[in-house]
């Protein structure tokens, strides 16, 4: 059973509007691409949708694009594709020493750039190896509140 069929909407290089207790904000979602020009690309098609002055969220399965999320004005990103490295071999602070640091410099946990912020969530699956070595699995929960 597709995420169609199931009901949920799949936001793809678009946004929508939400509204709830007086407060508005726009969550826009993106295709999963490879490079940053796609990813800004899309970006911008989903930040049409947007309404003026209002917080905007941002879905976005990979990290990497994050700047640019953040140059053109996104409040908060919500990523995961890393799974917090998986294998990690140490912690610095918020540093991991994983193989995934090879590929992003956003593994887990809480990012800022300038007043945008981004959390990239470890979820709860692997990939190519069926472990999870010093990074438990996390389900994440956000709570927004109006300013």
């Amino acid at each position: 059973r597709t995420a169609q069929e199931a009901g949920i909407r799949m936001l793809r290089n678009e946004a929508v509007l939400l509204e709830r207790n007086g407060s508005t904000l726009s969550l826009l979602g993106i295709d999963d691409v490879g490079t940053a020009a796609a990813a800004e690309k899309n970006m911008r098609k989903a930040l049409e949708g947007t309404a003026p002055r209002t917080p905007q969220i941002l879905l976005s399965h990979r990290p990497y694009f994050f700047t640019q999320a953040a140059e053109l004005g996104v409040d908060l990103v919500l990523s995961g594709h890393t799974h917090g490295g998986q294998l990690v071999f140490g912690r610095l602070g918020q540093r991991a020493f994983t193989p995934a640091a090879l590929a992003s410099p956003y593994i887990w946990g809480l990012y800022h750039q300038g007043p945008a912020q981004m959390y990239v969530s470890r979820g709860i699956g692997t990939v190519a190896v069926p472990v999870r070595i010093n990074c438990p699995p996390e389900l994440t929960r956000i709570i927004l509140r109006p300013a």
